[in-house]
């Protein structure tokens, strides 16, 4: 266990815990590069592992009285495990959802208009889709596009203030119109 000016690391998750925000600075220079390393590790993008560190801090920041009393023994005790551990899930969970927004744009790959170098084809695509889209409930609209541009169930109800399970059926809901009108139509 480490000191700075005879306050060991110990003492400061102890203030931490007692709702002293102003000891995270210290807290952060402390681990910052043992952490960034772990989410190098998994991100391969220097500003991406700066975001998740920063962002881990900022949620320790957040707590509140309670959860900082929860935390605390292992806080204490092996604070690099516990936020080894928390970078590495918030890594794992950015990579999710960048592989995510690609198999969605992937999967819309028919409507990618930069592999084509025909203007007729290009006007064709976007028109269709334009139509299959009109066709759409205006919330469920708003909603596929979102989805299709890549956003997650969750970022697109935070963006709309609706429900997780709102923006699903809808999702839901509108693939099954498009696949019929596709049907139809081919």
């Amino acid at each position: 266990m480490g000191t700075t000016d005879n306050i060991t690391l110990e003492q400061y998750w102890t203030e931490y815990a007692l709702g002293k925000n102003d000891l995270m600075t210290m807290l952060f220079n402390q681990y910052k590069i043992p952490l960034l390393m772990v989410a190098y590790k998994y991100l391969r993008c220097e500003k991406s592992s700066e975001d998740i560190v920063a962002d881990t801090f900022e949620k320790l920041i957040a707590m509140s009285p309670k959860e900082r009393l929860h935390l605390i023994e292992t806080l204490k005790t092996n604070p690099i495990a516990y936020l080894s551990i928390i970078v590495k899930n918030k890594s794992l969970d950015a990579l999710k959802k960048t592989k995510n927004r690609y198999r969605i744009l992937n999967s819309v790959k028919l409507f990618d208009t930069t592999l084509v170098d025909n203007e007729a084809y290009i006007k064709f695509l976007k028109e269709g889709l334009e139509l299959m889209l009109a066709q759409l409930e205006p919330r469920e609209k708003e909603i596929i596009q979102l989805h299709i541009t890549g956003f997650s169930n969750n970022e697109i109800a935070e963006k709309l203030n609706l429900k997780y399970n709102t923006v699903k059926n809808n999702i839901y809901e509108a693939k099954l119109k498009l696949r019929s009108i596709w049907k139809y139509a081919m």
